[in-house]
């Protein structure tokens, strides 16, 4: 079977989300891979998702008296546009072996009207693209979802 993203080259756009170069990796089956999403707002099979490590660093800097939801903005850098609620987690398995880009999230502002506002990032963030299949953003036949519900139910 084709490796997925054996071919794609990352843009601009792509590249502009990341602090400095990310590294190309193939991922291999079975790693689980997180994404923080708002139902109607955000797809379920997205492009950038988070490794368990991640999570756990998020979890632990929330243990200290700050919400989950602001760690996940914050160090995610996960702009208000892109993503307002972050009230559910995806928690997906690959199922086919993909190429995908991983390193540290750039600065973003919180919301385009809040340019004064920055969200630091520096979380370690993973690039899938072409994981969704036939545009449909709720499902992909190289993943495998394993848990979708609240954030609150997931730990």
């Amino acid at each position: 079977m084709k490796v997925i993203n054996d071919d794609y080259s990352l843009t601009s756009k792509d590249l502009s989300t990341f602090r400095g170069s990310p590294r190309r990796e193939l991922w291999r089956t079975l790693n689980p891979l997180y994404r923080l999403l708002t139902p109607g707002d955000n797809y379920v099979i997205g492009r950038f998702w988070y490794t368990q490590d991640v999570f756990g660093e998020m979890v632990k800097q929330a243990s200290a008296g700050t919400s989950f939801k602001e760690v996940a903005r914050s160090r995610l850098a996960i702009k208000q546009e892109w993503n307002n609620g972050l009230t559910y987690m995806c928690k997906i398995v690959l199922t086919s072996e993909a190429y995908v880009w991983i390193g540290k999230t750039k600065y973003q502002n919180l919301s385009d009207d809040k340019p004064n506002v920055l969200l630091m990032g520096n979380l370690e963030q993973v690039f899938v693209p072409h994981l969704f299949s036939n545009n449909n953003t709720d499902f992909s036949r190289f993943a495998q979802i394993r848990y979708f519900g609240t954030v609150q139910d997931f730990y």
